[in-house]
């Protein structure tokens, strides 16, 4: 139960903290259609699609070491405890912290028109 306490809130504030960042720092202008497109595309796949890749890139055997051909890869990330909540928490960040800006992206944008607007 801790460890999925501890879980919940270092993914929560991993999440809150970039993803308010990213949606107030956005830039505007040419090339931010497909920057965004690009930026959202783990919200297109399903937890299951994200679980099954990183499972395959994490292997220690097969995955990235043997992809990069570089030996400091070549760890079993999820089987040593003290990588698996690191590597859980990129995981789930990675995947969820779209949606906090797709949410928040309009609101900014309006707070700093209105805020920077001249009376």
């Amino acid at each position: 139960m801790w460890l999925s306490l501890k879980v919940m809130v270092l993914s929560w504030l991993i999440q809150a903290r970039s993803a308010f960042y990213w949606a107030s720092s956005w830039p505007a202008g040419r090339g931010t259609r497909a920057a965004v497109g690009a930026y959202f595309l783990p919200l297109l796949f399903s937890s299951a699609a994200v679980a099954i890749a990183y499972k395959a890139l994490l292997d220690p055997n097969f995955g990235m070491s043997n992809a990069f051909g570089i030996r400091a890869l070549s760890q079993d990330w999820l089987g040593d405890p003290n990588l698996a909540l690191f590597v859980v928490l990129f995981v789930i960040a990675w995947t969820f912290i779209p949606s906090t800006p797709c949410s928040t992206k309009p609101g900014c944008a309006r707070s700093r028109r209105c805020c920077t607007r001249r009376r």
